[in-house]
């Protein structure tokens, strides 16, 4: 029986084809454990190469800002002999916009005038500023309207007395606001500035050229 024969040979055949399937290792197993291995090598070399490769993986520190530089320079304030003297109680809008100083200059006293009543200001006065040396005498007054200042200071000006040092408007944030004019006289010798700004005029008269240089010191 030749067919019986063939048919113990074949199973007999595939009975060991299958006991070696069982016994060879997974192809997948070892392609596998090889890819493990070439994980944690680089994983290594990139932990060795940060310590060794200089910077890297190392955080820098960043430069501390520079401090600007002030191009500015302090301005020394100007030496004061005399300490102001405090407004009254009660004071008024434009006494309290007398400055205690200008410049050197210190607010000694102030007083009710009644030079420019004629053209009925709303209130008027006579402030004096002392450095120590030299008095400068402040007239200052304010009327409803700038316009009714700014015809009393044009009948001021015209009749002001002396050689002219300077002149222009007064502007305020670019805009004018008033006029002024700043004049020498010789006998006595004493400058006299005189400026309207707004509702407000005001006259300072000292010796020598003292009253110019304080009105271009003076806040208004």
């Amino acid at each position: 029986m030749p067919w019986i024969f063939q048919a113990r040979v074949w199973r007999a055949l595939s009975k060991k084809n299958m006991e070696t399937n069982q016994s060879r290792p997974d192809p997948r197993e070892h392609m596998g454990a090889r890819i493990v291995i070439v994980v944690v090598v680089a994983a290594i070399l990139v932990l060795i190469s940060a310590f060794i490769w200089p910077g890297w993986a190392h955080k820098k520190a960043a430069p501390a800002p520079s401090q600007p530089q002030s191009s500015q320079t302090s301005q020394a304030a100007p030496a004061r002999t005399v300490k102001a003297v405090a407004l009254p109680q009660g004071a008024t809008k434009l006494e309290e916009a007398m400055p205690d100083y200008v410049g050197s200059y210190a607010r000694v006293s102030i007083k009710a005038a009644t030079t420019w009543e004629k053209s009925y200001p709303i209130e008027e006065w006579v402030v004096t500023y002392d450095d120590g040396q030299n008095d400068v005498t402040l007239l200052a007054a304010q009327w409803p309207l700038a316009g009714n200042a700014s015809g009393e200071y044009s009948s001021l000006s015209s009749g002001l007395q002396g050689t002219s040092l300077s002149s222009g408007k007064v502007t305020v944030n670019g805009a004018q606001t008033g006029s002024y004019e700043v004049k020498e006289q010789s006998k006595p010798s004493q400058t006299t500035a005189l400026w309207q700004n707004s509702t407000c005029i005001f006259e300072a008269t000292g010796p020598g050229t003292s009253a110019q240089s304080f009105w271009k010191a003076f806040p208004f």
